[in-house]
């Protein structure tokens, strides 16, 4: 993903770390035992940069842990993780902030490994890969949380934790007037744009939270602070003097564990498929534009009127399956076959489901099932669906064939 959002924010972060932002610089004077002090709450006074590593429990037996610090390159959390021998994960979408990570793991001599990559985009990182995924002050800095929030939700390990911290949004546009903090835009105004281009995004509470619910996390707490450590006394419209009036916070959330799939056919504890009805036709409908639009979208733009009257003809001829999460409808797919072949025409699960395995679960169920009969298992998926390519070709699909829009991908039985 190379948007203009993108392009712009990572322009504005390279320029940050020519500059020597604080959130730039390496953390290469840190104490092993003091990380250890205050894991325990135990350390008094905490120094500046422990201040930003919050809470502080998440440091607690870290060692041999998969641990991924997301969008938190610079050399600072990855250095506390790496002290505490924790396997660091460092993803960013600036090569001067994972120069820094790099830098900081030379400096302690623990092993770092890093990934040039934007957060919108983590199809190339494998399902239940990390224990830990510790997420810098980032999210201001992407268009929407549920895109984060799905990734995050598939590339965590069942019962691994997600922290993620956010400004606080009704401050979120603000500035000191010379006698005051005034808040300077509707709180209906999500986006701010940089002098230099860089985009800069509000994000509501009922996304915040209800988003990683959604997605498949139990909010496990939510802890207040600012992100440095205020000053009062300090200049007034100052970073830290700021601090003292606009607090942020960090969500710590715990991914479900098990969903039970289990047993034979498509009947399984939590995950089920039935035939769809007539009066499904609309749940398939809202399903289809729901997972779908973003990639019809980039390709010919989405015609609502043309897709529901496309809807309406593929319902009527063709055999659709409803998938049911705890009796609950979450998605639907289609196949068809022949002699040698099954084609799985269509799969969407709603995106609030997604990241949960179901679509894994139906695809590996539909791959068995062909294997019985010694069939190949045949698809095409947009090119511009950059995570559904991934999840097949995880699932052992190769890509066959292609034209200007679309890949064709196959399965041999095994």
């Amino acid at each position: 993903m190379n948007d203009e959002i993108t392009i712009a924010n990572r322009t504005h972060w390279e320029a940050e770390v020519v500059r020597k932002n604080g959130f730039t610089v390496p953390w290469l004077n840190l104490d092993r035992d003091n990380i250890l002090k205050y894991a325990e709450d135990r350390l008094d006074p905490v120094p500046s940069d422990l201040y930003q590593i919050y809470p502080a429990y998440l440091l607690k037996d870290v060692v041999d842990k998969d641990v991924l610090c997301l969008a938190a390159g610079g050399g600072q959390q990855s250095a506390v993780f790496g002290l505490l021998d924790a396997n660091v994960t460092v993803i960013d979408f600036t090569q001067g902030q994972l120069d820094g990570d790099i830098a900081a793991a030379k400096h302690y001599g623990y092993q770092v490994e890093t990934h040039r990559l934007n957060i919108r985009d983590l199809s190339e990182i494998e399902d239940a890969s990390y224990d830990l995924v510790y997420q810098g002050p980032s999210m201001s800095w992407v268009p929407s949380v549920h895109e984060i929030y799905r990734s995050v939700s598939r590339i965590i390990r069942p019962g691994g934790r997600y922290r993620v911290d956010f400004g606080n949004p009704a401050n979120h546009f603000w500035e000191w007037d010379g006698e005051y903090y005034r808040v300077t835009e509707p709180y209906s105004e999500r986006v701010f744009r940089y002098p230099d281009g860089a985009f800069d995004f509000r994000h509501y509470l009922s996304d915040i939270f209800n988003g990683l619910v959604d997605n498949g996390f139990r909010i496990e707490r939510v802890e207040e602070r600012s992100w440095t450590q205020p000053d009062i006394e300090a200049t007034p419209g100052s970073w830290t003097h700021e601090m003292a009036y606009n607090v942020s916070f960090a969500v710590v959330a715990e991914k479900e564990r098990d969903i039970g799939l289990k047993g034979e056919g498509f009947t399984v504890e939590a995950l089920n498929i039935r035939k769809a009805h007539a009066d499904d036709s609309e749940f398939v409908f809202t399903v289809k534009k729901a997972a779908y639009r973003e990639y019809v979208e980039q390709v010919w733009g989405w015609d609502d009127k043309y897709q529901r009257e496309r809807h309406n003809k593929e319902f009527a001829s063709h055999d659709f399956h409803i998938i049911q999460f705890r009796e609950t409808d979450v998605g639907f797919f289609i196949t068809s076959s022949t002699s040698g072949t099954l084609k799985v025409n269509q799969i969407f699960i709603l995106p609030e489901y997604q990241g949960r395995g179901i679509g894994s679960a139906c695809m590996t169920r539909i791959i068995d099932n062909a294997n019985l009969e010694q069939r190949s298992v045949v698809l095409q998926v947009l090119k511009v669906n950059t995570r559904g390519i991934a999840l097949y070709q995880r699932l052992g699909f190769t890509i066959v064939g292609q034209d200007s829009i679309y890949f064709q991908m196959e399965k041999l039985p095994e």
